[in-house]
């Protein structure tokens, strides 16, 4: 009994975050900034891609800094026919007892998506968001990269406000 309340509890709170971030792009009322991008005069977010490589395979570290982030969705993008991820493990940013999924059964890229869980929560404004490993499979650049995309690139603080988003720093 104890499982399937937990199986529906973390349906609900998947699909609450999908909805938050579905109205964050504007498909809904309730956001504070319906537009296509962050509202004017917040605080930016600087998100940086690093990328290192061990006997066990290539890893992708995404970490963030800047303004006070209460929920975040990204992609990571890769060449699929290169390297194939097999972990990901969340960073320290959302940690605890909040929020996080990112699926590593998309070709050619992981999905990730993090929230905490209600407003008022202690956010933080420096940390990592996640790490993904891979397997390389075949020579050549696994071609990774945060795709800068306003609808998969979201970045919100505690008030659902969308917060500006800069790639930079690390190896992107």
């Amino acid at each position: 009994m104890l499982k399937k309340i937990t199986v529906l509890f973390a349906s609900l709170a998947l699909a609450v975050l999908v909805s938050s971030l579905l109205f964050s792009q504007g498909c809904g009322k309730g956001n504070k900034n319906d537009s296509d991008g962050p509202a004017p005069g917040t605080d930016k977010v600087s998100l940086s891609l690093s990328i290192s490589e061990n006997d066990d395979g290539p890893f992708a570290v995404i970490s963030a800094e800047g303004s006070d982030i209460y929920q975040c969705s990204l992609r990571l993008n890769f060449d699929p026919e290169v390297v194939r991820p097999v972990k990901v493990e969340q960073g320290d940013l959302f940690e605890g007892d909040n929020y996080f999924f990112a699926p590593i059964d998309k070709p050619g890229y992981v999905p990730v998506g993090a929230t905490l869980r209600w407003k008022g929560q202690e956010t933080r404004s420096k940390g990592k968001i996640v790490t993904v490993r891979f397997e390389r499979i075949s020579d050549g650049d696994p071609a990774f990269e945060i795709l800068d995309d306003a609808a998969y690139l979201i970045v919100n603080d505690d008030d659902k406000t969308r917060l500006p988003v800069v790639i930079g720093g690390g190896d992107q």
